[in-house]
């Protein structure tokens, strides 16, 4: 048996040559792939660091809200058991100085920030209006 001069395989020698980039685009590839996948892991972290950066403010500034209306309460607390009647200036003079805060200000767009305003006005004495009734609900349901 002769070997076939014109015999489908090629020469070791054409099969090295033929395949001489084939490693290099496959690295390529791979590199693109990681690349890629470096990139997206890079973009969900810095937006994940920006909503936390947010929602620490929001937190800081509903948590300074909550403090500030504990000490309203107790300023209130404390005008009552001095005085059962107080007029408009008393109240206006617990809120001429908000709670003190680290990098908190209370201000707002409509000019109002840390106030009291009684639900029902004043009346032409400048004291709050009352309002009688008897409380549906509640601990105090009945008075």
């Amino acid at each position: 048996m002769t070997p076939l001069a014109n015999s489908a395989q090629p020469a070791p020698a054409d099969v090295q040559r033929s395949e001489r980039g084939v490693a290099l685009i496959i690295v390529m590839l791979l590199m693109l792939l990681v690349s890629s996948m470096l990139a997206g892991f890079l973009v969900t972290t810095s937006a994940d660091a920006q909503l936390r950066g947010i929602d620490k403010s929001r937190t800081k500034a509903r948590y300074a809200a909550h403090g500030a209306l504990e000490a309203l309460t107790a300023d209130l607390g404390d005008l009552f058991s001095t005085n059962f009647a107080p007029d408009r200036s008393d109240l206006e003079a617990l809120t001429e100085q908000a709670p003190a805060f680290d990098d908190v200000t209370f201000t707002a767009s409509d000019g109002l920030a840390y106030t009291i305003e009684p639900v029902n006005g004043w009346d032409a004495d400048n004291n709050p209006i009352s309002n009688s009734g008897v409380v549906a609900s509640g601990p105090y349901q009945g008075f």
